[in-house]
């Protein structure tokens, strides 16, 4: 591809020369009367035209004729006739159409670059401005406006100059009087020039050094588009010494594409990981002529994505094309193995960049007018990390000789793409999981034992912990070093199960709190995760009394107060909570025998027995909460070998967990009780005792007000019986030495509701 080498604007030339600028202006602000050849609508071109003097359409300060690109220049050791003019000009200053807006032109600022290849003199040199003063821009299009007093060259002026390069600072210091309006075109420079030497040689000529033009508009300088187009073949001009100028000639690239690849490309293709995947780049060019052969240049470049590797093989078809070949890396020359400088290197040799390098290989072709070669080169890319990754590869033509003008550089050039899905195996696993913070089992009071599960309290949230151990067995070892594997953890907690009431009262709610995921997870390193749970369960069905007598449905399980008279009305015909039974065996349930051979509790053997006589009257329940976890690989393209369900015992492993808790959930016991003795009117049991003191003696009885209070609820809506059983509680009163406190009278508890709520009543009693 032909590539201008830019040198850099020679701004610090005019950095002074701004400040000589009147006062700025908008552009557009000056109404003197100006002559415009365009519109200021299309791209601002600066150029260059080598017979400024074509019959009938002449350049002048104001207009821009036919341009000429290339001249033939005769070398004349003894007389002037290779002498020659060329014209810098200024097409179409923008106006307010154009895409970066309204400028105006007061000044330019730019590098004429005639290949000398460094040697002074060369082949030409400038012998100084044309123009009737011979002033530079003093002649021309910058100092064409009524105001514009002087136009100032304070570049490189010392004639003749023949080092190859020309600096151009030329700026008309009237600022806004003076500057060219929009739509302005016309010639900036005209110079000339001279043959030094005899050719056959063809010398490009070209404005580089980003050209800036100068405006009084904010910013004061703008860049010329240099945008060609039919009017403008080239943006450069010929100079052919003893030679005719080289014809114009297209070539174009006809086919660029990838072979030998497997399905189903061009769609996504699947890799593994460190797997390198061989395939054949196919070109076929064409020559539109006129010139022929043509020497062309072809550059392949192969852009590897970050995960990748791109690789080029130097075969025997690619060493027997004629002129060198050559490989870089981002443009420049390689450097060390496996071919150090890249330039003709052995057959096999094998060329490899990662990201984010471009490998690059420079071929040369005789190209024959209307015919159609077919190229193959050797290439490969290698996944490195796991991931869809796309190649990507650009192809160019252009003729070897930089003079030769391809009129249609368009179609020089193609790109394609591999895209690939680099996959990757990675097998985590969840090797540990338990339950953190678990409350403790309640101790049952005046007893050695407790309950038999960490225990939950009614309506209390209560905090636990998941813990687990999270691990890595293996990556298949070649994309480590670019990252272990990302996982994230899908957990859950639900509630799987009730014992010891009826399911319909269910209501345990568990909350995950904020997830943690674990870091990227290295290969052969444990870690351990935590994730919190709240926990929060309602009374269920903790000593609501649902017996037939009361409108529920139970009328199997004896709930009633420990009191030895069959009065729970659950319709067995004999007292179960502790009286003998008069007939026991068979055909009783409510014997208090299990005649089953199953110690379940359940006397199945019994036909009046219900498979479900389970008390839900109890004073707790058991809850049951399942945990899981899933370890999910982030990365879509890498997979878990190992199955996360066994199919054949249907048991879960490896990278899928589960852990069952069991709670029991009791009601917080809210009860009170208060005891007041005096001996103030013992025998007046209707009075309560006015305060807490007692004599006790035989001779100075006293009475007591017991107050005892439990708390009860409502019964579930719509239900038909009462809210709840009262918890039972036992309360003793224990009298200092000398003696021993008696009831001796009195209406105890009297009134005292059944289900729920106070109870109250006094006493008297003297001790004995």
């Amino acid at each position: 591809m032909r590539k201008f080498i830019f040198r850099g604007t020679a701004a610090g030339l005019i950095v002074g020369l701004l400040a000589l600028l009147l006062v700025l202006v908008p552009a557009g602000t000056n109404d003197t009367a100006q002559a415009q050849g365009g519109t200021g609508n299309f791209p601002c071109v600066v150029g260059i035209d080598v017979d400024p003097y074509t019959a009938g359409d002449a350049n002048t300060n104001l207009y821009v004729g036919a341009v000429e690109n290339c001249k033939r220049v005769d070398y004349d050791a003894s007389g002037d006739t290779d002498k020659f003019d060329i014209d810098v000009f200024v097409d179409d200053v923008p106006g307010a159409g154009h895409p970066g807006g309204a400028k105006d032109l007061g000044g330019a600022n730019f590098y004429l670059d005639y290949d000398n290849n460094g040697a002074a003199p060369g082949y030409l040199q400038i012998n100084g401005f044309v123009g009737p003063t011979n002033m530079g821009c003093f002649d021309w299009v910058l100092r064409t406006q009524a105001g514009s007093a002087a136009c100032m060259e304070t570049g490189e002026t010392a004639w003749p100059d023949n080092d190859g390069n020309l600096s151009v600072v030329a700026v008309d210091p009237s600022g806004a009087a003076g500057a060219e309006l929009p739509g302005t075109r016309g010639v900036i420079d005209r110079y000339e020039m001279e043959v030094m030497q005899a050719g056959p040689k063809v010398i490009a000529l070209t404005i580089a050094g980003a050209p800036t033009i100068l405006a009084t508009s904010v910013p004061t300088g703008y860049d010329p588009d240099q945008l060609w187009d039919g009017n403008y073949p080239t943006p450069y001009g010929l100079v052919a010494i003893d030679t005719d100028c080289p014809q114009p000639t297209d070539v174009k690239k006809t086919i660029f594409e990838a072979v030998d690849l497997p399905a189903p490309y061009p769609d996504p293709i699947d890799l593994d990981v460190s797997e390198t995947l061989w395939f054949h780049l196919h070109e076929q060019l064409h020559n539109n002529g006129p010139m022929t052969p043509l020497p062309v240049e072809i550059t392949v470049e192969g852009t590897p994505p970050e995960g990748g590797e791109v690789s080029y093989h130097v075969s025997a078809e690619d060493l027997a094309l004629p002129g060198d070949l050559l490989v870089t890396k981002n443009g420049a020359p390689w450097v060390g193995p496996p071919h150090d400088g890249g330039l003709n290197p052995p057959e096999s040799t094998e060329f490899v960049v990662g990201f984010p390098d471009v490998l690059d290989v420079h071929k040369q072709v005789d190209l024959p007018y209307s015919d159609y070669p077919d190229l193959y080169e050797d290439w490969d890319i290698h996944c490195l990390t796991p991931s869809q990754h796309t190649w990507h590869f650009h192809n160019e033509v252009w003729p070897l000789d930089p003079v030769v003008i391809d009129p249609e550089p368009g179609n020089n050039v193609k790109d394609l793409d591999i895209v690939v899905n680099c996959l990757a195996e990675s097998d985590v696993k969840i090797t540990d999981m338990s339950v953190l913070n678990l409350p403790a089992k309640k101790p049952i009071d005046d007893s050695p034992y407790e309950l038999p599960y960490p225990t939950l309290y009614v309506d209390e949230p209560t905090d636990v912990t998941l813990s687990k151990t999270v691990h890595n067995n293996f990556d298949d070892g070649s994309w480590d070093a670019y990252g272990p594997s990302a996982v994230t953890v899908t957990r859950t907690g639900a509630v799987v199960g009730y014992a010891g009431m009826n399911a319909a009262y269910a209501d345990c709610v568990i909350t995950p709190g904020t997830a943690q995921n674990p870091t990227p997870l290295v290969v052969s390193t444990a870690q351990t995760v935590t994730e919190p749970f709240t926990i929060t369960c309602g009374r269920g069905g903790i000593e609501y009394n649902d017996d037939a007598a009361y409108g529920g449905s139970d009328v199997f399980i004896d709930e009633d107060p420990v009191n030895g008279v069959d009065d729970d009305g659950d319709l067995c015909e004999y007292d179960e909570d502790g009286s003998p039974a008069s007939s026991p065996g068979a055909g009783n349930c409510c014997d208090t025998i299990e005649n089953d051979a199953t110690p379940d509790g359940i006397d199945a053997a019994d036909p009046e027995c219900a498979a479900l006589a389970i008390d839900e009257d109890s004073a707790f329940y058991v809850v049951v909460v399942l945990f899981t976890n899933t370890l999910d690989l982030d990365n879509p393209h890498t997979t878990d070998p190992n199955p996360d369900l066994n199919v054949l015992t249907m048991t879960y492993e490896d990278a899928w967990a589960m852990l069952q808790q069991r709670f029991t959930v009791i009601r917080p016991f809210d009860a009170t009780f208060d005891y007041v003795v005096d001996s103030s009117a013992p025998d007046d049991v209707t009075t309560p005792p006015a305060s807490d003191s007692c004599i006790a003696s035989p001779l100075f009885p006293c009475k007591t007000l017991s107050d005892a209070e439990v708390a009860g609820v409502a019964p579930p809506p719509g239900a038909g019986y009462y809210g709840d059983m009262p918890l039972v509680a036992q309360m003793s009163i224990i009298a200092d030495d000398p003696g021993d406190m008696a009831w001796m009278s009195g209406a105890p508890w009297a009134n005292c509701p059944l289900f729920g709520g106070a109870c109250a009543g006094i006493t008297n009693a003297a001790t004995v």
